[in-house]
């Protein structure tokens, strides 16, 4: 079984009202197809914030989950083949954007 790596996951830093805290909401069910490719209905997908818990299968990030490292964090897809048992495991790179400062942006004439 091969799982594919997806691309970068980015949103606005707008978490808890704090436009400036680096942390951020994300869906990670969004990436299941991007990571199961031509598996889908055939494997399950879990996400872990380590290599070790997704190799052992501990320890499952809920699907919707904030970031715990401020602006870029890696957490670990598990595919797992339904029948079989046999797994991959890629790495999903979380990016929470700033928000961009509007007080430095001219008025426009």
């Amino acid at each position: 079984i091969t799982a594919t790596m997806p691309s970068s996951y980015s949103v606005c830093d707008d978490t808890n009202g704090n436009d400036t805290d680096g942390l951020g909401t994300f869906d990670l069910s969004t990436l299941d197809t991007q990571i199961l490719g031509g598996l889908v209905g055939t494997a399950t997908v879990s996400y872990h914030g380590s290599l070790a818990d997704a190799q052992t299968n501990v320890n499952p990030l809920s699907t919707v989950y904030t970031n715990m490292t401020p602006s870029v964090e890696t957490i670990y897809a598990r595919v797992e083949d339904n029948v079989t048992g046999c797994f991959d495991v890629v790495e999903a790179i979380l990016i929470v954007d700033p928000l961009p400062n509007l007080d430095n942006i001219p008025p426009m004439v």
